[in-house]
């Protein structure tokens, strides 16, 4: 088979956690949203979406102008209201949807690797103002075959290590294609749904919504792949904020792993997955043609700690085309039960999807709990009775407290 037929072969299908907001899609995304633009370091705007800015701009030197490409060079997004940017534009460009990036390389050992680059427009980690946040996202998983070109092993990427299983304990779709579940807002690529502990910080997937099947791109031989610049304009914060930020990466082929798949085999480590917690007793009501969502703090997430922060995932069947949308609330002033009006209009003729989870504080750790989906029908207030609700709650804490 050809590189290109073997890679379409063990084409990945990610599944997402139910409260990602951002999706594997094209790189064209970061060339064409609306606003964004081509600069140097010094502030100095090469080209922008709509006037001369597209991925057949950018490789070594620029076709605007001819100048060289620098590696402090930046695609960067105006304002910082990702969210909202990145929905409006999934919802106008549908051709942008759904897309992985795939190359093949051979080791020195004359392995052959595909390698899957998957492009996020943002890195959202925990979607409530965590750590790592920066515009642009490539993430990686490889695949090693055998002399026969058969798969043997699988590599996935996870921020500064990765993890390895056998190919025959890779999850896979009923057509043999590896299935990855990419971590909620921060991306990485992990095999089993679950919480996972990281530098720092704890990964969260639950693979409940998945993604279409995903268009390859082959990039070999493109200008844009070799591009030099960052796909972001997110500079490393310092100070009180160190960490807060990390800076927006490079692309692809600015990867040692793009020449050399086989140098991120050491980096390679054990992963155990966990449980996430249980988040507390929550459900969501319309009231006035909003979104309201109640939550009841006698109920305190699994493991303990503070809930600080609501994050509410809005979907509906019944917009074709649109992308789910997530939001962040402070809820650290909120009392221990009650409910408040998130702003969030819902058309009374539509059919809505509510995922919420919490941020809770353990200690000075901000930790994201498992998602509870609270659907409403079409001016439905609730869709469970108190009276039924209560006992439905009281069953899965005690299931909860048994595992």
């Amino acid at each position: 088979m050809s590189h290109e037929d073997l890679l379409e072969r063990y084409k990945p299908h990610p599944k997402y956690d139910s409260q990602e907001a951002f999706f594997a899609d094209s790189a064209e995304e970061m060339t064409d949203n609306p606003g964004n633009e081509l600069r140097r370091a010094n502030g100095e705007v090469i080209a922008a979406a709509g006037a001369g800015l597209s991925l057949d701009t950018l490789g070594a030197k620029y076709s605007v102008d001819g100048s060289a490409a620098k590696a402090t060079d930046v695609l960067g997004v105006m304002g910082k209201d990702y969210r909202t940017q990145y929905s409006k534009l999934r919802e106008a460009r549908a051709d942008l949807r759904n897309f992985v990036y795939g190359h093949a390389q051979t080791d020195p050992d004359g392995k052959l690797w595909l390698q899957y680059w998957f492009w996020y427009f943002y890195n959202d980690y925990q979607l409530a103002g965590g750590f790592g946040l920066h515009e642009g996202d490539w993430e990686m998983i490889e695949i090693r075959l055998d002399a026969k070109e058969q798969p043997e092993l699988a590599l996935y990427a996870q921020h500064a290590y990765a993890e390895s299983h056998s190919w025959d304990e890779v999850e896979k779709t009923a057509d043999g294609k590896p299935v990855t579940y990419p971590g909620r807002g921060s991306h990485a690529s992990y095999f089993a749904p679950g919480a996972y502990e990281t530098e720092g910080w704890l990964d969260i997937v639950d693979g409940k919504r998945e993604a279409p099947e995903l268009k390859l791109v082959t990039p070999e031989g493109t200008a844009w792949i070799e591009w030099p610049g960052a796909w972001g304009d997110t500079r490393p914060s310092s100070g009180l904020l160190a960490g807060l930020e990390e800076p927006s990466p490079s692309g692809p082929a600015q990867h040692p792993y793009w020449q050399h798949p086989e140098q991120l085999f050491p980096k390679a480590i054990e992963r155990k997955v966990k449980k996430p917690a249980q988040p507390p007793e929550l459900d969501v009501a319309r009231k006035g043609g909003e979104l309201w969502v109640k939550f009841d703090g006698g109920g305190q997430p699994a493991g303990g700690g503070t809930p600080i922060k609501l994050i509410a995932t809005l979907n509906s069947r019944d917009e074709a085309g649109v992308p789910p949308k997530t939001f962040t609330f402070d809820i650290a002033d909120q009392g221990e039960s009650g409910q408040f009006d998130t702003g969030l209009k819902l058309d009374q003729h539509k059919h809505y999807e509510v995922d919420l989870s919490v941020i809770v504080l353990q200690g000075k750790t901000e930790v994201p709990s498992a998602s509870r989906c609270c659907p409403l029908d079409p001016g439905v207030e609730s869709k469970i009775p108190d009276w039924v609700k209560h006992p439905i709650w009281d069953i899965e804490q005690f299931v909860a407290g048994k595992r």
